[in-house]
């Protein structure tokens, strides 16, 4: 799944799979507050805001999708990626802020035989 990503989100995605499985209610409220931040820093009808808030709808799917435990973890990934305040480039701090959380989720639906959620960028 990680060889189709550029080598820094590589490495991080390699890294998440290493945490241990969380909740729903946990990884719902990480979502939650990261929509939040968002919505503050993020214009009101801008690109970067409607793909964030885009990015939290189709991750809900995925999370209530009927998963294996695996599937599971990697649904959780392409969440703790979105909500990381540091990942290959800082969400909020450029129009291209969320590319790289877009490739990871992309990715990871894809795994998970979800093409029908992928984004375009």
């Amino acid at each position: 799944m990680t060889r189709n990503l550029p080598e820094p989100l590589q490495k991080r995605v390699t890294e998440l799979l290493l945490e241990p499985l969380e909740t729903g209610q946990v990884l719902a409220e990480e979502l939650d507050e990261y929509l939040v931040m968002a919505r503050q820093h993020l214009p009101s009808g801008s690109r970067q805001l409607g793909l964030a808030e885009s990015l939290a709808t189709r991750l809900v799917e995925l999370l209530h999708s009927q998963l294996e435990p695996e599937g599971r973890q990697l649904a959780q990934v392409a969440l703790r990626y979105l909500v990381l305040d540091q990942d290959a480039s800082p969400d909020f701090a450029s129009e291209q802020g969320l590319d790289d959380d877009v490739q990871v989720f992309n990715a990871i639906a894809a795994q998970l035989g979800r093409s029908d959620l992928i984004l375009g960028i």
